[in-house]
């Protein structure tokens, strides 16, 4: 059995397929840990109860203890123009196809507050060292852009490199039904990028991995999700530098 390295959060959209653009995607971060990830069955979504919320004043309350990932770094959000998500920090603009519901930083923080009180502290204190800039959810595929804050993370480690975060934050165990890529070097409208392939074959579910780092601070990683087999080179195409 090889094992794979590779452990980061993992964020699934939660809404139904989107056929149109004027539907609003939801997500739910999901963790899991290299314990957790031994099986193609223990992939699977938390469970998590309802949230009720009855005074404003709970909702200021929780809203408080929400973390910035970016305070005191360069980082800036990136902005959602209809079908077009554009990141002037990461230096790209991505073109989506008309399928796709696209949910900015502000929204999936808005989400994310709503399941806050259900998290444990070691869940809560893991969200506050990524930022989730963007959340595209077609019909077949979802696309996750995630910027981890490596300051945070490794506070006793200077000048974090790419292929040090990916083998400390993604960790499949290669089996049979878990089909694990070697990462690989690609360019993509000029700007580098190591990428690595997951294909859980019980679930015909495919996950994609790009990292690049960004500055001292953050490293980006887009998370493609869908059927296995599907075309890695949408999103590979859709991304132009700016």
């Amino acid at each position: 059995m090889k094992k794979a390295a590779l452990t980061m959060t993992v964020i699934f959209a939660l809404a139904s397929a989107v056929s149109c653009g004027n539907k609003t995607a939801t997500i739910e971060p999901i963790e899991i840990t290299a314990e957790e990830a031994h099986t193609v069955d223990d992939y699977k979504p938390i469970e998590t109860e309802p949230i009720t919320v009855t005074t404003t004043e709970a909702v200021t309350e929780e809203a408080t203890e929400f973390a910035d990932a970016g305070e005191g770094t360069n980082f800036k959000s990136g902005t959602v123009n209809g079908k077009v998500y554009t990141s002037e920090y990461a230096g790209f603009k991505v073109t989506f196809p008309e399928d796709t519901a696209l949910n900015d930083r502000a929204e999936n923080e808005k989400e994310l507050k709503k399941m806050w009180s259900t998290l444990d502290e070691r869940s809560k204190q893991e969200q506050g060292m990524h930022i989730t800039d963007l959340v595209a959810n077609s019909t077949d595929t979802t696309y996750v852009f995630q910027y981890s804050n490596t300051k945070l993370m490794y506070p006793e480690k200077e000048n974090v490199t790419v292929e040090e975060f990916m083998e400390d934050r993604i960790e499949f165990n290669e089996t049979e039904d878990i089909k694990v890529s070697a990462p690989e070097k690609i360019t993509i409208s000029g700007m580098e990028y190591t990428k690595e392939t997951i294909v859980l074959e019980q679930l015909s579910l495919e996950l994609v991995y790009y990292a690049r780092k960004i500055d001292d601070d953050f490293v980006l990683v887009i998370n493609s999700q869908g059927e296995a087999g599907f075309d890695h080179t949408i999103l590979e195409k859709a991304i132009e530098a700016i």
